[in-house]
């Protein structure tokens, strides 16, 4: 599954890859993150969508061009978890 943030008033477009659809309480989830349009260094910031949800691993990525990056994580609680991107630079 594929998602692509737009932002008439951005940029930069962001295209998050989900390794699966739907995974179980306590499964881990990775998430390829890119930004495909994207030239030059960029910094990202994962954070999670709702309480229970947990980031593995790192947080703050750096990004050159449309290079992808993975991030990691789990749901603590049932019902829907995920992640939201920060383009900070």
């Amino acid at each position: 599954m594929v998602l692509e943030a737009y932002d008439l008033t951005s940029s930069v477009r962001i295209s998050i890859r989900f390794a699966q659809e739907r995974a179980s309480v306590g499964e881990v989830v990775e998430a390829e993150v890119r930004l495909p349009e994207a030239t030059g260094l960029h910094r990202l910031e994962i954070v999670p969508d709702r309480p229970g949800v947990v980031i593995l691993g790192p947080r703050e990525f750096w990004v050159e061009g449309s290079t992808p990056v993975t991030a990691r994580f789990t749901c603590t609680a049932p019902g829907r978890g995920g992640v939201t991107v920060l383009l900070k630079e």
